[in-house]
């Protein structure tokens, strides 16, 4: 989804804005936003990419799908579940390899056998100007994670187990830490 996502959202008692809606703002970072809805008691938010065309709206919840219901003054949304406070989640951070290509790279991941994706997993987010990316996983205790470039490469290799992650890990050069190597 494009940087800042807007918000689009409504009531039952059809209060609502012209679709894609407002424009959110950045909170502090971390990929995180923030709007304020006034005057509208529990109102169901949608968020997208500021685009009407079929073809490249992206949206969550999906098209047609009806929009998360907020019943708390303040609430925090993540992969369309919505929270009283913020969550507390776990940052993979990965060095891509020089060999990978950089916009394409993903993470997946899914616990015990629990698929809660499909492959190739979601994009990861750049952290600056350098080959670290990250991805901060939430709601889920104990998820085995795996890298790919969208097309023939990955870490750990086909066939192999995904890495288990308890807590904000760091990956380069094929070892794992949690704290950022240098």
């Amino acid at each position: 989804m494009t940087k800042p996502p807007h918000i689009y959202y409504y009531n039952d008692d059809d209060h609502e804005l012209p679709f894609p809606g407002e424009k959110m703002s950045p909170d502090g970072g971390n990929n995180w936003y923030v709007y304020t809805i006034y005057g509208v008691n529990n109102p169901r938010v949608i968020f997208n990419n500021n685009t009407t065309d079929p073809a490249t709206r992206q949206q969550h919840p999906g098209i047609n799908q009806p929009g998360i219901e907020i019943t708390e003054d303040e609430m925090w949304v993540v992969n369309e579940t919505a929270y009283s406070q913020k969550p507390q989640g776990i940052t993979v951070h990965f060095y891509r390899p020089s060999n990978w290509e950089y916009w394409d790279t993903r993470i997946y991941f899914y616990e015990d056998n629990d698929i809660l994706m499909s492959w190739p997993g979601t994009l990861m987010n750049s952290q600056m100007d350098d080959n670290w990316l990250s991805y901060t996983i939430y709601g889920v205790e104990n998820p085995k994670v795996m890298f790919n470039d969208s097309k023939n490469k990955q870490i750990p290799s086909v066939l192999q187990p995904g890495h288990l992650v308890t807590q904000d890990v760091w990956f380069k050069d094929n070892t794992w830490t949690t704290y950022e190597p240098d």
